[in-house]
């Protein structure tokens, strides 16, 4: 009997209506007042904020208070990079970071009494910054904050000594801010890591009590692609990463048996009686449950003699003995549950040894960011034209301050207003760029007028300095309105300690605010990057992953000594990943303005029956898991031709946004599986599965053929039709 194939983007489609763009900015509005207290980093700001405070209270207790403030400035920038990021990625980011910072500091006040070159210089660092978006987020980070830097430091127009002496100051604040970040707390050792394995096994339990729910499908689906980005796949290097490893291969392992046993139920082939398989998956789901509630909790090793961790027993195997089928998999189960156990035990240990990349692993990096660099200098990557656009925005908001003679006061704020609103897709840019301005106007007018009217001693401003980089720090995740208003008391006062504030600079600064942050949306509106041309290629990679995946689990059925469970697990991994870009690349599509928005019924569709596939992959590899052996299946050949191929012309479709050449015959090569075997009691459900498979491409093809004629060959393409609009249109 073939499932349907749910179409969840209509849901989507209503919480996100075609809209004009007066809606839109509406919706950005709203965007930037939203405050997600799940996010607050309370306590990892203290640490950060002590970073940067003490250097400002050594300087002013030791008459070195300008010293205390490049020191400050440095710690500053590192800070927010030391909330976050996994302890090997937070190390790689921190120290890129202080090196480009040190560099953008010594050449932009070098360089800074020469107008022209500040704008040439300014547009080549928002180009490089801009690129740096096709790398991954960190990357990104390190670029905003090296033009932040070049721009506010282009302003102090220094000899070439003071320039040297600047930067070395602020990389020694920022060094100093990354050792505060990089000490290893046994508290807190792989907190990220055991953090994003909870969210895991949390959501396995979910998933174990309701396996047919789709939320709780999807919800584990997340978190497994967070846990695996969090962790990584690189080698491991000690006791403590290669169990979080084995950690998050025990989870996968779980899945997999969980879902072949929800299929073995009481509608499945086996006929199993309904209350061995409740008892079964009540007991798992509250084992799990323990092992996500003792997962985060790593005490240091005194306190972990105290109190060890304990966790239920699951129960006895004699539960299952109604089914052949039901007991090896429950089996496997109960093994893969007690093995998490016991890793859980011992994934406490502490590590204080600062794991540096290998060279092999450095230069391969180095060179995957390359390559990755050179395919996206083209019109048609996002980065590439998010970058001539960031260039552009930082050269023009410089020159305007730096070369036409216009009141503007420290025009600085145009460029870093600029720098901070662009994006490289449309919400982000409308929604910070409310949020940028509404901050900065609250932020520079308060603090200016209360450093100039009230004109505090430095003590008590250095006091509220590190109050207002605290609160920066703790709400840089939370709401971005809210950081910008602390972010720019931080900047103003430690401006302040440099040169005179001036009760003029409250309204120059504001209005400095206004023109940078309308120039980066004017310059966004006139030359956009709309998602919808990148919603087929997101789409097609989900298809060409699932392909991959689906060739080797097939494979594996055909001949099961080819099986390897380690290579399967990276391609099943790297479909998750695929169908995680795929759906926020839709979901970011679906916030853009009506006339610009993907076909959501199409992308919906496809996703939708892209996961029927994979839930039939799952099935099917589940049942390698205990004796690859035991499914041999050489009549599948067939069928696993007739899938790869369809694929493979299902994903060329998407990508061209093109009606799909005819299918092979999914029907005929159903035909050649067997109907009994006797070496396959659990031949029935292949063929169900098999089944499955041959609907959810055919869904697909149809979608296609429904949502995308063929343009005639004078006619283009009319609009709202198709995945995406042509880039001419964009």
């Amino acid at each position: 009997m073939q499932r349907s194939i749910p179409h969840p983007s209509r849901k989507q489609a209503a919480a996100h209506p075609s809209a004009p763009w007066w809606t839109t900015w509406v919706a950005a509005w709203q965007g930037s007042l939203h405050f997600d207290r799940s996010k607050v980093t309370a306590g990892a700001a203290l640490r950060s904020a002590f970073g940067f405070g003490l250097p400002l209270v050594v300087g002013d207790a030791t008459g070195h208070l300008l010293v205390g403030v490049a020191l400050a400035a440095g710690a500053s920038l590192a800070g927010g990079i030391g909330l976050t990021y996994t302890y090997r990625v937070r190390a790689r980011t921190l120290l890129l970071a202080c090196a480009a910072n040190a560099l953008a500091a010594f050449v932009g006040s070098l360089t800074g009494d020469n107008p022209w070159l500040s704008v040439l210089l300014a547009g080549l660092w928002g180009l490089g910054a801009g690129l740096l978006v096709a790398i991954d987020l960190p990357a990104m980070v390190i670029g905003l904050q090296a033009c932040l830097t070049l721009i506010i430091l282009s302003h102090f127009a220094l000899p070439p000594a003071q320039a040297a002496t600047e930067a070395a100051l602020i990389l020694a604040g920022a060094l100093w801010q990354t050792l505060l970040a990089l000490i290893p707390l046994p508290w807190r050792f792989a907190a990220p890591e055991r953090a994003a394995l909870a969210a895991v096994y949390r959501r396995l339990a979910d998933y174990a009590d309701h396996p047919t729910d789709s939320q709780s499908r999807a919800q584990l689906r997340d978190a497994l692609v967070q846990a695996q980005q969090t962790i990584g796949d690189a080698p491991a290097r000690g006791q403590g990463d290669r169990t979080l490893q084995e950690l998050l291969a025990e989870a996968e392992a779980i899945r997999l048996n969980v879902l072949v046993l929800a299929r073995l139920g009481p509608a499945g082939p086996s006929g199993v009686a309904a209350p061995v398989g409740a008892r079964l998956v009540s007991a798992v789901a509250g084992a799990l449950r323990e092992i996500a509630v003792a997962l985060p909790a790593t005490p240091p090793l005194h306190a972990r003699a105290r109190h060890a961790i304990t966790l239920p027993s699951l129960p006895a195997g004699n539960a299952a003995s109604g089914s052949g089928e039901l007991t090896i998999y429950y089996a496997a189960l109960r093994a893969h549950v007690y093995a998490a156990q016991q890793l859980v035990r011992t994934s406490g240990t502490p590590h204080f040894a600062v794991r540096l990349p290998l060279p092999r692993q450095t230069y391969l990096r180095i060179h995957d960011v390359g390559t990755t660099l050179r395919a996206n200098l083209t019109l048609h990557s996002s980065a590439c034209r998010h970058a001539l656009r960031l260039g552009a925005a930082l050269a023009l908001t410089t020159a305007l301050y730096r070369l036409v003679p216009l009141p503007l006061g420290r025009g600085y704020w145009l460029p870093l207003t600029a720098l901070l609103v662009l994006r490289p897709d449309f919400n982000a840019t409308f929604t910070r760029g409310v949020a940028r301005m509404l901050g900065t106007l609250v932020g520079v007018v308060l603090t200016t007028a209360l450093v100039v009217v009230l004109a505090p001693a430095p003590a008590l401003l250095v006091a509220a300095n590190i109050v207002a980089a605290y609160c920066a720090f703790a709400l840089l995740f939370a709401n971005y309105a809210l950081f910008t208003v602390f972010i720019t008391v931080e900047v103003v006062f430690l401006l302040s300690f440099v040169t005179p504030q001036p009760l003029t600079l409250v309204g120059y600064r504001a209005v400095d605010t206004i023109i940078g942050g309308v120039l980066a949306l004017a310059l966004y509106r006139l030359w956009p990057t709309w998602e919808r041309d990148q919603v087929p290629n997101a789409l097609a990679d989900r298809l060409d992953a699932v392909r991959r995946y689906a060739d080797a689990v097939l494979a594996a059925h055909m001949q099961p000594g080819t099986y390897d469970g380690l290579a399967v697990q990276r391609l099943r991994m790297r479909a998750r990943l695929a169908r995680s870009n795929a759906v926020e690349s839709v979901a970011r599509a679906a916030q853009e303005p009506a006339p610009h928005q993907a076909d959501a019924d199409l992308a919906g569709g496809i996703l939708a029956a892209a996961d029927t596939i994979m839930q039939s992959l799952l099935a099917l590899e589940a049942r390698l898991l205990d004796d690859p052996a035991r499914h041999a299946l050489p009549d599948l050949r067939a069928f696993h031709r007739a899938v790869d191929d369809a694929l493979c012309r299902l994903g060329a479709a998407t990508r061209a946004q093109q009606p799909p050449p005819t299918l092979p015959d999914l029907a005929a090569a159903l035909a050649d599986l067997p109907a009994t075997a006797n070496a396959l009691s659990d031949l029935p459900l292949v063929r169900a599965e098999a089944d499955h498979i041959a609907h959810a491409l055919t869904t697909i093809a149809q979608l296609l053929a429904l949502h995308t004629p063929a343009p005639a060959a004078n006619q283009t393409q009319p609009q709202g039709q198709g995945l995406g609009a042509p880039h001419a249109a964009s």
